[in-house]
């Protein structure tokens, strides 16, 4: 995606989450916590931000089993697929929901917190991502008689520019 160096560019990426539990929880007569969380809307981004990780059909097994591991990263969301992995033999993918059980109500909140922190931190990084500067230029070329390299470096502290020059002789 190309960016400009403005910090204020429009439009930034945003995301809405649903998380859906069950209607009656009774901690004594329940061994566990189902919440399901969904992307509902994104923008200027897949939805697809839940890295799922796929495991082989074990001993008595039909299905191979599909595994919730994190919320994806952007290095994530370039290098894992949507939907189910790749031929690439990488188990990793994503989704736009994840469907988790776990032991009781107290760990559901831990964990809705965690993918909120998670979905904040992946939609901020993706927007500083395409907030660019020109970091280095370099040129190649050659003349009849010469080659030449020259390279331009920029930094928050200082900026250089480069140049030098060969000559070749043939014969």
């Amino acid at each position: 995606m190309a960016s400009s160096s403005s910090s204020s560019a429009w439009p930034y990426r945003s995301i809405r989450l649903s998380r859906s539990v069950p209607v009656r929880y009774d901690r004594n007569a329940l061994q566990g916590y189902r919440m399901v969380v969904t992307v509902t809307s994104a923008y200027w981004m897949s939805s697809s931000i839940f890295v799922f990780r796929r495991f082989s059909a074990g001993a008595g097994e039909t299905e191979p089993r599909d595994e919730f591991t994190n919320v994806a990263s952007p290095a994530d969301m370039e290098e894992y697929p949507e939907n189910a992995p790749n031929e690439t033999g990488r188990p990793f993918f994503r989704l736009s929901s994840a469907d988790l059980v776990l032991r009781n109500l107290e760990d559901a909140n831990e964990v809705w917190e965690y993918i909120q922190e998670e979905v904040a931190a992946l939609v901020t990084g993706l927007d500083r991502m395409d907030d660019l500067e020109l970091q280095e230029e370099v040129f190649f070329g050659s003349s009849s008689s010469s080659s030449s390299y020259s390279s331009y470096s920029s930094s928050s502290s200082s900026s250089a520019y480069v140049e030098s020059s060969s000559s070749s002789s043939s014969s």
